[in-house]
């Protein structure tokens, strides 16, 4: 019994050699990249991003690349993320938003809501 535990043992061994090797030679895709490394585009506001048109050669991506540049990659990615992104800005916007009173803030709440209900 123990022969044969040792035999399938060392089998599944050099099959998970064989799979983690071929793993890791999988170039990661230019959408992957974007997704894992660059998602303060919609999570950071707007103006917390340091905006820069220095360029730099980006070796995963193969190109020259700036701040403007992975913004606008990162949007192309779904049709749906600069509307997402501008939802939240205007709910940014909302919160530094001084009001007089409290009336002005629950109109201005409720278009909001009324805008977020009807959007995609």
């Amino acid at each position: 019994m123990k022969k044969y535990q040792d035999r399938d043992k060392k089998a599944l061994e050099e099959k998970n050699h064989d799979t983690n090797r071929d793993n890791k030679t999988i170039k990661k895709s230019k959408e992957v990249i974007l997704l894992q490394n660059y998602r303060w585009v919609m999570l950071k506001n707007r103006d917390e991003i340091n905006y820069s048109y220095n360029r730099h050669y980006h070796k995963m991506l193969g190109m020259n690349v700036d701040t403007y540049t992975i913004e606008k990659l990162f949007l192309q990615l779904d049709p749906n993320f600069e509307g997402l992104r501008d939802l939240k800005e205007e709910y940014i916007q909302f919160n530094h938003t001084e009001y007089d009173n409290e009336f002005d803030v629950l109109l201005d709440l409720n278009a909001l809501i009324d805008k977020y209900d009807k959007s995609d």
